[in-house]
């Protein structure tokens, strides 16, 4: 049921998006939740606002997996170099 509701608060967002001068000049996703934020349209689109924060927290979540993976990956291949039958 949300997923309608979300395809039908992003055509209403986007048409009164286009309509805001407020809006001209958002050049990441950050600035456009902090103007979301500040012109209270976050109470307005909750469920776009949401997806607009759930994308800021995807990349952060991603790169520090990656960089735990990377070094486990380190650890263990100099491990592995040491290793003797011993």
């Amino acid at each position: 049921m949300d997923l309608i509701v979300l395809g039908d608060q992003l055509n209403t967002y986007i048409i009164d998006l286009r309509g805001d001068d407020k809006f001209p000049n958002i050049e990441s996703t950050a600035s456009l939740a902090e103007k979301m934020v500040k012109t209270k349209k976050n109470l307005i689109f909750p469920l776009v606002y949401m997806l607009i924060k759930l994308s800021l927290l995807f990349t952060v979540a991603t790169v520090t997996v990656e960089r735990v993976f990377s070094a486990m990956y380190i650890v263990k291949s100099r491990l592995q170099n040491r290793m003797r039958d011993k």
